[in-house]
């Protein structure tokens, strides 16, 4: 496991050879990581049509770089990587550059990554994002009306399931270069999981994982409002 964030510059593609190990490695916070096939339906049943497109992707770590480079007193240091090799992780479409299309290969950041898959299948946030249980949708209208599932408004809250570490600072005169801000720093509470949180109605909200109930991805910078 470790982090970082300078980015490589390279041919869009790369021969890889099917069983091999890739003829080129990663490097900085860099990881290839192969796409597994989307969901064919929701997860409440409702068969997508062919296009619709899912703004995140799934996929599965095949090497990952040593990390980002800082420079300290006494040399250099890695940032951590939060993913290893065979770990399930998701990242959003536009933060993946193309290795190998045939192979499905991508290259990703580690600090892009929003979630990982545990061994028991729940999901762990990672970066500045936050997994919340999402709010209940209106079943039906305020005069009685059964209101189908593809047309239930999303609800602006939920509650706090997991946090990631917190953002790698990037900013080389910021005096917390290479360190992260804690989540709970942000959010200004030291014990956030189980907490109703509200969002605005604009925000980025990615509905992950598997199974009969979704979670959502938030970035912690987009809530607004904790309740006690």
């Amino acid at each position: 496991m470790r982090s970082d964030s300078s980015s490589v510059t390279a041919p869009a593609y790369w021969p890889l050879c099917e069983e091999a190990e890739p003829v080129c490695h990663p490097r900085a916070s860099n990881l290839f990581v192969r796409l597994l096939e989307p969901a064919d339906r929701s997860l409440g049943g409702i068969i997508y049509c062919d296009n619709h497109k899912e703004n995140y992707e799934e996929a599965q770590v095949v090497a990952t770089g040593p990390g980002y480079a800082l420079p300290t007193p006494w040399g250099f240091r890695h940032t951590v990587m939060w993913a290893e090799e065979g770990d399930r992780i998701f990242f959003r479409q536009k933060d993946l550059r193309w290795v190998d299309r045939d192979q499905r290969l991508v290259c990703a950041r580690d600090e892009d990554l929003l979630a990982i898959v545990e061994d028991d299948g729940g999901l762990r946030a990672l970066n500045g994002w936050v997994l919340l249980e999402p709010g209940d949708r209106k079943e039906q209208t305020a005069g009685g009306i059964l209101i189908a599932e593809g047309s239930r408004r999303r609800e602006d809250w939920g509650r706090i399931l997991d946090v990631g570490p917190g953002t790698l600072v990037r900013n080389s005169r910021s005096p917390a270069y290479g360190t992260r801000m804690p989540i709970c720093a942000i959010l200004g509470i030291e014990e956030p999981l189980g907490k109703k949180v509200y969002f605005d109605r604009s925000a980025e909200v990615l509905e992950v994982g598997r199974g009969v109930v979704a979670s959502w991805l938030v970035q912690a910078t987009e809530l607004c409002a904790i309740e006690e």
